[in-house]
């Protein structure tokens, strides 16, 4: 009980320190998946892990012209051999705003890591998936089409790599997010809400051709009794300008998105764990037509984890 009122207390100072007042992960998903996602440094690397685990996180976060993204995700993870893992997400999303509202099922992550373990502190995670699209991004209100903030699928299926490095209490790891397929079907031009000026001040978005990411990670984890800390920065760098139908590509678009991250950890000593998540920006790119930016970012998430392997030694 004292260290779970320890771990609470540290959590305060921890969110006082930190002014969440811009651009969150930002991404289209490559941050959030097993190697590259925050924590990924935190499991126990001693061989005495749980096979399989079932978490369930709520998410929060301020997009674009204050529109309010909520997100429930589940989230399985079954271990296929003591360093093989398969982790597979689906988020349920909810978007308020100025020009409506929109809710479904977001775009199904699914991806496999494997753990490469050279000394109990030095270790590799390499992790290969994909996203799957789960709508056209063609949700509208009053029949005319919402911009893509309000989507709750990107319209793309994409392929993803990476690798993270850890060493001690450092964690790093690199990606590259890459669409196969797109089947966006915005349709959100300023001219389809005329005289409006609230739709006007949204990024237009008709078909949106959405750049492949490069990503890069950095984080630092501090451990109290079984409380984690990880503070972090995270740059996203869009390789090349989004582009939409009618005018090419969108100048501004192409660039940089750092952020400032970082997780809490409490684990029991059962098989009950709990974190905390935030995001803020340092630098964002000029145009967003992809509905990704985040004023802030929270996240919370409790998870359950069960089974041993016979052999729990990688």
């Amino acid at each position: 009980m004292k260290t779970a009122r320890f771990c609470f207390f540290f959590l305060l100072v921890l969110l006082q320190t930190f002014r969440l007042h811009a651009q969150g992960c930002s991404d289209a998903g490559v941050c959030s998946m097993g190697a590259m996602e925050q924590q990924s440094g935190e499991a126990d690397t001693t061989g005495n892990i749980y096979r399989n685990s079932l978490k369930l996180a709520a998410g929060f976060g301020m997009g674009e012209q204050a529109t309010a993204v909520f997100q429930l995700t589940p989230e399985i993870e079954l271990g296929l051999s003591p360093v093989l893992r398969l982790q597979l997400k689906m988020p349920l999303t909810r978007v308020n705003g100025n020009l409506g509202a929109a809710s479904g099922t977001g775009d199904v992550s699914l991806s496999v890591t494997y753990l490469y373990k050279i000394h109990a502190d030095v270790f590799f995670r390499f992790t290969a998936g994909g996203k799957i699209a789960t709508g056209e991004a063609s949700k509208s209100a009053g029949g005319r089409p919402l911009p893509m903030p309000y989507q709750t699928s990107l319209g793309t299926h994409d392929a993803l790599a990476g690798v993270s490095f850890t060493y001690k209490s450092w964690n790093f790891a690199t990606a590259y997010q890459h669409i196969l397929v797109n089947n966006n079907r915005n349709a959100f031009l300023h001219a389809a809400w005329p005289g409006d000026s609230t739709a006007a001040a949204y990024f237009e978005s008709a078909r949106l051709d959405r750049g492949n990411d490069f990503l890069l990670r950095a984080e630092k984890q501090f451990r109290i009794k079984r409380c984690r800390l990880s503070p972090g920065l995270l740059a996203i760098y869009r390789l090349r300008e989004d582009r939409i139908a009618g005018t090419g590509a969108v100048p501004g678009s192409r660039g940089l998105t750092l952020n400032v991250t970082g997780s809490f950890v409490y684990q029991s000593e059962g098989p009950f764990g709990f974190d905390f998540i935030f995001g803020a920006p340092a630098v964002i790119r000029a145009a967003r037509p992809d509905g990704l930016t985040r004023a802030f970012v929270l996240g919370a998430g409790i998870s359950y984890q069960f089974g041993h392997f016979k052999k729990t030694t990688p």
